[in-house]
């Protein structure tokens, strides 16, 4: 349906949770709470689920539809939680080793236009690097963003091992504030595929099934691949959207918290981040 050969005129929820397949329940309480309270008749939400189910313990632990009615009732402007929250709850990374869960990140770019990303991060690969046990992602760190993060200390910085290679899926949403035309949208939506090659590795695999949605929310003339005057900008614009992906899956791993037997990055190196400067989300970072 989203497809750029297809007559779409737009989206009006994305969404993104656990659950597995039972999650897509999750999109029909979205499309409950757009008829009721926005009136619209055949809402459009498409959406995406992690493959976590069981990682609380009991297989039949699932969101239902009234989950997604009250998160669209609970949304609101402002900083968004990230780490072990939401779609994150389940997420593991590293062949299971590692905790994952939900990050954000976004830059504003010298023309103004605005590119950020949500990125629920659930990954076969791993996040970190072996050679030194430092973040793929944070390489990529605009500013100030990952103050205080440090290479852990060789005594923390061992094999992680793992043999868990079912439940993987990385979803994102990536976001600008400019005006684009579907192909244009898909083609960012591609662009955005490499960042999380850039802090997963590896990634796209075929116990994946990663998965990007690209928003434009822009108004005025849109932006078109077939356009060599909108090249240039389309170019950059895909670039940020990699690079905020990226960064938004360090986030993730940062953010995340030990739940169960199942260890954040900060607990299995304690020295990478006892002097991390936790901040909100902004144009720099997270």
């Amino acid at each position: 349906m989203l497809s750029p050969a297809n007559a779409n005129p737009g989206t009006d929820a994305i969404v993104l949770t656990g659950g597995s397949a039972w999650g897509m329940d999750v999109g029909v309480g979205a499309m409950h709470w757009l008829e009721d309270r926005k009136d619209v008749g055949i809402p459009i939400v498409p959406g995406a689920v992690i493959y976590d189910i069981g990682r609380g313990g009991d297989d039949t632990a699932r969101p239902t539809a009234d989950w997604g009615y009250r998160a669209m009732d609970a949304a609101k402007d402002g900083p968004v939680r990230q780490g072990t929250v939401g779609a994150g709850t389940g997420a593991l990374t590293g062949n299971g080793t590692l905790k994952g869960g939900v990050g954000t990140a976004s830059v504003e770019l010298d023309d103004g236009t605005v590119v950020g990303a949500l990125v629920v991060v659930n990954a076969l690969g791993s996040t970190v690097n072996p050679k030194d046990c430092t973040l793929y992602g944070a390489e990529l760190g605009l500013g100030q963003e990952f103050a205080g993060l440090r290479k852990p200390s060789p005594a923390e910085c061992g094999p992680l091992g793992g043999t868990a290679q079912d439940r993987n899926t990385t979803i994102a949403v990536v976001a600008t504030s400019a005006s684009m035309e579907n192909a244009a949208a898909t083609r960012m939506a591609a662009a955005a595929q490499d960042g999380l090659a850039r802090a997963i590795n590896p990634a796209h695999t075929l116990h994946d099934g990663d998965t990007v949605f690209a928003v434009a929310t822009g108004t005025g003339r849109r932006l078109a691949n077939n356009d060599p005057d909108d090249v240039p900008a389309l170019a950059r614009i895909g670039a940020a959207a990699a690079d905020t992906v990226s960064r938004a899956v360090a986030h993730a791993m940062l953010a995340a918290t030990s739940a169960r037997q199942y260890e954040s990055y900060c607990d299995t190196y304690p020295s990478a981040c006892a002097n991390l400067q936790r901040h909100r989300a902004g144009r720099g970072g997270a």
